[in-house]
């Protein structure tokens, strides 16, 4: 975004530019060495505006300031957040604290790009090179722009009012706007009491040092490149699916301590009908292993790159179990449990909707049973059903009749009998992403060791990642 704006300002200002020197603009792969080489050729001036410093910046203008009397202006963001982003230290703070008068500081609220200029030549990049290499910026896309005296006349006129502000066009409205913007985010206006905010953000870094560059580039790259999964099934165990009759026991006179106090949804034979659902955990693992890397208590870790593939795998799994164990599409030959699964012996009308059908009436018929001659529980029906004694007196039902249709009740209302969409709706897959902290990358050792494990800190952006780093964790 912040190039696009920098384009936007030289293309609606070519015109105005002059066409018989050298080439106005040229891109250019700016590294922490390359800003150091273009500030050392001052002669006349320094003014730079950008979130934060590094130490060796600063002590390269100060020597440039004081043996070849450069005049020199420095804007920086207020605050710490730019120096816990890596893009400057705090032993610069330092320095301009000690030398702000002679650094003619200044302080904003934000910076988005970094413009500096020198003598008659600017240089405007964007700020986050400190995240990366040396070696990988120079080979990556140019990251900032060079530009001649033309263009660094106008930006001096622009963002620094060091000159007689010039006619502008009034038909470039989009030109009014983009310095607008530029200069809000300067803000020149906002700064004030420069040493005390400096001190204070001195004294905030020291007792909460920020995450040293180093470890602030790794988490980059592990945040960009992994992250942390958890996985949890959710309603898969149909085996483990009961209700639990003791609302209906405690109705009884006659109760008898032997009795069931919960009723298994599907018998053993149910679960032959709807097929093992070993297979869905098999399935799940087959996928994992695919796509994670198993790290153990901290769960399993994904490439960013295989994130979107995973998550379709897991959604087609789930549609596909859903629709094996709800009984539908028998003949799809791409659900993969019907191909796992042989149902030669199993009727068609064994679907999960019939298997509840039955297993609803054998709790039925069992309720029945147990509360046979129970004087209390037809005391309880009539209190608790005050229709069912209606229609049992206009309709001359039996006890026993209207035990029945009172269980069968109860057990929906009360008992919470399952439907089929009560178990369907609740299969499912859990997918948690987490970022991989600090801590983990830098301070743990079994995670360390995860990543030498898997080899996953062989990459060129982390060079830094010292030999004797992974020796510690062998």
């Amino acid at each position: 975004m912040e190039i696009i704006l920098i384009l936007m300002f030289i293309s609606m200002n070519w015109g105005r530019f002059d066409m018989l020197g050298d080439e106005q603009i040229k891109f250019v792969s700016v590294t922490d060495g390359y800003l150091l080489s273009f500030i050392k050729d001052a002669k006349e001036r320094i003014i730079i505006a950008k979130p934060a410093y590094k130490q060796e910046e600063v002590k390269t203008i100060l020597n440039i300031v004081k043996n070849k009397d450069v005049k020199c202006r420095l804007y920086l963001e207020s605050g710490e957040e730019s120096i816990r982003k890596g893009l400057g230290d705090v032993e610069s703070l330092n320095l301009i604290l000690k030398n702000y008068d002679i650094l003619k500081v200044q302080l904003i609220d934000k910076i988005r790009i970094g413009i500096i200029i020198v003598d008659n030549n600017c240089l405007i990049y964007t700020t986050n090179i400190s995240l990366l290499e040396e070696n990988y910026i120079e080979e990556m896309v140019p990251n900032g722009l060079l530009g001649n005296s033309a263009i660094t006349k106008q930006i001096d006129v622009e963002l620094f009012n060091n000159e007689k502000q010039l006619l502008i066009n009034r038909e470039m409205i989009s030109r009014e706007k983009l310095f607008s913007s530029l200069n809000s985010e300067l803000g020149r206006d906002r700064y004030i009491n420069i040493q005390q905010n400096i001190g204070k953000t001195i004294k905030n870094l020291s007792f909460n040092p920020p995450i040293g560059l180093n470890r602030l580039r790794k988490v980059n790259y592990y945040r960009s490149n992994y992250k942390i999964v958890k996985i949890q099934s959710i309603g898969i165990k149909i085996k483990n699916k009961k209700i639990s009759l003791r609302p209906f026991t405690l109705m009884l006179d006659n109760r008898d301590e032997r009795e069931a106090r919960s009723w298994n949804i599907f018998s053993a034979e149910d679960l032959k009908k709807l097929g093992d659902t070993k297979l869905f955990y098999s399935e799940l693992k087959k996928i994992i292993e695919h796509y994670l890397l198993d790290a153990g208590r901290f769960g399993y870790i994904v490439n960013t790159y295989k994130k979107q593939e995973f998550d379709k795998e897991i959604k087609e799994l789930k549609n596909e179990f859903v629709e094996f164990i709800k009984g539908e599409n028998r003949e799809n030959k791409n659900n993969r449990f019907y191909k796992l699964i042989q149902f030669g012996s199993s009727k068609t009308e064994d679907n999960l909707q019939s298997i509840l059908d039955n297993s609803r009436e054998l709790l039925i018929e069992y309720l029945l049973k147990v509360s046979e001659n129970d004087r209390k529980l037809l005391t309880e029906i009539y209190k608790k059903d005050r229709l069912l004694l209606l229609d049992s007196n206009q309709n001359g039902l039996s006890e026993e009749e209207a035990r029945r249709l009172f269980i069968k009740r109860y057990i929906v209302t009360t008992l919470k009998f399952p439907t089929p969409k009560d178990i369907i709706d609740r299969i499912d897959v859990k997918v948690d992403y987490f970022d991989i902290s600090d801590e983990l990358i830098n301070d743990n050792i079994d995670f360390k060791k995860v990543i030498y494990k898997y080899n996953i800190h062989h990459i060129k952006q982390l060079e830094i990642i010292e030999t004797s780093e992974i020796r510690k964790v062998e």
